[in-house]
């Protein structure tokens, strides 16, 4: 992860993809996350137990939708822009098994939360979250030109 991220940072287009990870992805992304505990802190200055409940499926949602998105569009980069499908036919492997690997988190989770193990879910969907955010950190790595808004059919205008 830290290789792909320093791969990120050396290319081109480094301060683009840099401040749209940081603003778009990390925190306008993040805020059914965090802003139920910033609402709480607002109105009743501490937080409540529920928003602690919530938190783990919010964690959910949100690496969900940064995973997906990151697998669609190195999935369309693959598919239209490469004709080595051997070579590719790893890296297809690889992505399946990390699919499968963030939903058994994701299943460890929600059984926590059916027994009121919070702490333990919060922290199996915050190895979730991390390791959607280092998908959109290797994706962007492995095509550094491809425009933000590839994946969801390209800039509106």
């Amino acid at each position: 992860m830290i290789k792909a991220l320093l791969t990120l940072l050396s290319k081109s287009k480094t301060w683009e993809n840099t401040m749209h990870f940081l603003i778009t992805v990390v925190f306008l992304s993040s805020l059914g996350v965090w802003l139920p505990f910033a609402i709480d802190k607002a109105k009743v200055d501490s937080i409540a137990y529920e928003t602690w409940i919530d938190l783990p499926t919010n964690l959910i949602t949100y690496g969900v939708a940064i995973m997906m998105v990151s697998y669609v569009d190195r999935l369309l980069f693959l598919i239209n822009n490469t004709t080595k499908y051997k070579r590719n036919g790893i890296e297809f492997l690889i992505l399946l098994i990390i699919i499968i690997a963030t939903g058994f988190l994701i299943f460890i989770a929600y059984v926590d939360l059916k027994f009121g193990r919070i702490l333990s879910a919060i922290k199996a969907t915050s190895l979730f979250t991390l390791i959607a955010l280092a998908t959109w950190i290797y994706v962007k790595a492995k095509n550094p030109r491809a425009g933000n808004f590839s994946s969801i059919g390209g800039p509106m205008s």
